[in-house]
């Protein structure tokens, strides 16, 4: 049918010029130069351009048309690389997943050849070459891919977690934090190389910037999490700072930290501290006392007996420990404490009248002291029936013990080294037994002697 038409209209149109051309005998002379010159009639002048104007269609027609041509096959080509790539990628995935690094490696590599601008196959291969034991190969990866994508955060990120290089690895972490100022994961790397690096007052920056993420993202439970160690941070950052005999600067943040968490023990122990090696004795006994006030922790007493003793002044001290008897009078951390300044005053018959009169199964520490007072009244028999029920102690040193897993030790620590908790170590045994090996004490050999 097709075919036909074309004939019919092929027919007409000769035939319009045929009786055109008999109509119109008139002919045009064309003058190319002076001696070249050519006469038609005006019917073949028109006909003429519009066989040159079919002929140019017909042409164009066929560039249209292979140029058609070449691009369906171009895309057959590409979506058939497309979909062996995805193949490919898919075997890669799984070897990877299955442990087989090299194979994972091979397979991902020609998957990305045959379609580079697979965003996931560059990941994947990234963690492969990784995985394989070639962080080099997969920096290389990931920068090719960031430069012609700088703004990916996750490819920065995977890119800083396979350099090698501390310094490289933490300017990529500041350059993620340009594109996005509270990253969590540059944060938390930049802290924790910062506190690698002895640096705890940069570590405490990151960290108040952490807090600033989880209160955009309104994550309570990841913004209490957060304080709690930033609070350590501070601790950290003052100790820190006091060994360099930074000692103004380790109170300004102490002072700070207590602003935000006034209950927080390691402060105040701190602060008075800085006090004392500033050897501003009144300051620091006005710091633990008013501290003993709020918090009701027993550390600040053994802080201050020491304040008290150093100045000849125990009546001061057993004004404290008596004062402090009349506002909670079962007490038994008091009694104790109590009960271990009469020993370092000498006042034995004080110390067994008020250790007699405590009844605790918190803590071994009143048998502790109680066979120590027997000692000194020559009654090492007393002595040795109470050490043959005790499980721990040393000298006189309170048994301090983590109120959240129980670890124990000599002495109070601001940082728990069992759950690494920070704040949680008290006298009171709250229910949970103290051990430690009593064999080991002098106490003890002095009894067995």
């Amino acid at each position: 049918m097709h075919t036909r038409i074309v004939l019919l209209f092929i027919i007409i149109i000769m035939s319009a010029f045929f009786y055109l051309h008999t109509l119109n005998p008139v002919e045009v002379k064309f003058i190319i130069t002076d001696e070249w010159t050519f006469e038609l009639p005006v019917t073949v002048v028109l006909f003429a351009g519009f066989v040159a104007g079919v002929v140019v269609m017909a042409i164009n027609s066929l560039f249209v048309d292979a140029k058609r041509l070449i691009r369906d096959v171009r895309e057959r080509r590409r979506v058939k690389a497309v979909e062996q790539a995805e193949r490919l990628h898919r075997e890669g995935v799984d070897l990877l997943f299955r442990g087989k690094y090299d194979k994972a490696v091979d397979t991902l590599k020609r998957s990305l050849e045959m379609n580079p601008s697979n965003r996931a196959t560059t990941v994947y291969l990234a963690e492969a070459y990784l995985k394989a034991g070639m962080p080099e190969k997969a920096s290389s990866l990931l920068e090719e891919y960031l430069s012609r994508n700088p703004s990916d955060v996750e490819m920065l990120v995977r890119l800083s977690e396979a350099v090698v290089s501390g310094e490289r690895k933490e300017k990529l972490l500041r350059e993620i934090l340009s594109i996005d100022d509270v990253n969590p994961h540059a944060l938390k790397k930049l802290r924790d190389m910062k506190l690698e690096d002895g640096e705890p007052e940069s570590a405490l920056a990151y960290e108040k910037k952490l807090i600033e993420y989880c209160e955009r993202q309104a994550n309570r439970e990841c913004v209490q999490k957060q304080r709690e160690r930033l609070k350590g941070l501070y601790y950290q950052t003052a100790q820190k700072l006091i060994e360099e005999g930074k000692l103004h600067r380790a109170m300004e943040l102490l002072k700070e930290g207590i602003k935000q968490d006034e209950g927080f023990v390691p402060f105040h122990v701190l602060l008075g501290e800085c006090y004392l090696r500033l050897e501003d004795t009144e300051e620091a006994r006005r710091v633990w006392q008013s501290a003993f006030e709020k918090t009701g922790n027993t550390v600040f007493l053994i802080k201050l007996e020491d304040i008290y003793m150093a100045e000849s002044n125990p009546d001061g001290m057993l004004a404290i420990y008596r004062g402090a008897l009349e506002k909670a009078p079962a007490n038994v951390s008091l009694k104790l404490l109590l009960s271990r300044f009469y020993l370092r005053l000498e006042m034995v018959d004080d110390a067994i009248a008020e250790l007699e009169s405590i009844e605790t199964e918190d803590t071994p520490y009143r048998d502790i002291l109680l066979a120590e007072a027997y000692l000194r009244r020559n009654q090492p028999d007393r002595a040795v029936s109470l050490f043959e029920s005790l499980i721990a102690g040393d000298e006189l040193i309170p048994i301090f013990i983590c109120t959240h897993c129980g670890h124990t030790r000599r002495g109070w620590t601001a940082r728990c080294s069992a759950c690494e908790r920070w704040n949680t170590f008290r006298l009171e045994g709250y229910g949970k037994k103290a051990t430690l090996d009593i064999t080991e004490t002098s106490i003890y050999k002095r009894v067995i002697q």
